[in-house]
């Protein structure tokens, strides 16, 4: 062989491995450290849960909601502590129980729970009371992976995400249960709610909205397109989606990424 094939041999397998690495690391879909990945659990689990204090605070997870539910096939769940919210401009509170609702719909979800009908049948305080569920609706719906927002920041600084976020941190570490933390690393996002800064790092997986599909309505659509589904479906209750929805010019500008930590 002359050094003109030897080149193009070498560029050959230099391709083909630089390709193949390629290929690993976009469907590990891994941000930094660790040796399983977001998706590989999302693939495993027997269902998973979204647990939150409010009832819209799923829309930071709903693109893997949607995927894990419409692409995976998974039992998937979403749990508010409460029917509350700190606003529901422009609609009213009968709009956003409407929203939770087509929600469930929109995402294939198995249910919407609002968790705070059920504390009062506890004894306890608050977390006691939320302990309690959680033994409840695990052994029921065979939950094996939460999701839920980061402890420290909670996405926007609310004290209540990082309440639930500790609860839910301490209980799935006593359970052996998989646990991932929502992180925010969009700066775009808090211009609907100004004076927040992004949720600290690491993250261990990114989620690329414009390269996962699912099937809805017959058709093939991005986890992207997905997720403005859910923009607009909330944009009737929810003052963030509001703003992203008469503002396109912002809305533009949302990173097409959800980012998450493994935690467990």
């Amino acid at each position: 062989m002359g050094v003109t094939g030897k080149v193009l041999l070498i560029i050959v397998v230099l391709a083909v491995g630089l390709s193949g690495l390629y290929y690993t690391i976009g469907l590990r879909n891994a941000g930094v450290g660790g040796q399983r990945s977001l998706i590989e659990d999302v693939k495993g689990a027997r269902a998973i849960a979204w647990i939150a204090p409010h009832p819209d605070d799923e829309i930071w997870a709903s693109a893997l909601l949607g995927l894990a539910s419409l692409g995976y096939g998974r039992d998937v769940y979403v749990v508010s502590l409460s029917r509350n919210a700190t606003a529901t401009y422009p609609g009213t509170w009968e709009d956003r129980m409407q929203d939770n609702k087509d929600i469930k719909e929109y995402l294939g979800l198995v249910g919407y729970v609002y968790a705070g009908e059920y504390l009062k049948n506890y004894p306890g305080d608050v977390e006691e009371k939320f302990y309690a569920f959680l033994d409840d609706f695990i052994e029921e719906t065979g939950v094996d992976l939460i999701v839920t927002f980061e402890n420290t920041h909670g996405a926007n600084g609310h004290p209540a995400h990082l309440t639930v976020s500790n609860w839910i941190t301490g209980y799935a570490r006593e359970h052996g249960i998989k646990l991932y933390y929502v992180i925010n690393r969009d700066p775009i996002l808090n211009r609907a709610e100004p004076g927040h800064p992004l949720d600290p790092l690491p993250y261990t997986d990114v989620l690329d909205l414009d390269r996962y599909y699912v099937v809805k309505n017959g058709a093939n659509i991005s986890l992207w397109e997905l997720k403005l589904g859910v923009i607009e479906i909330y944009s009737s209750s929810q003052p963030g989606c509001y703003y992203f929805m008469t503002n396109p010019n912002e809305l533009a500008k949302v990173v097409h990424k959800e980012w998450y930590r493994r935690v467990n």
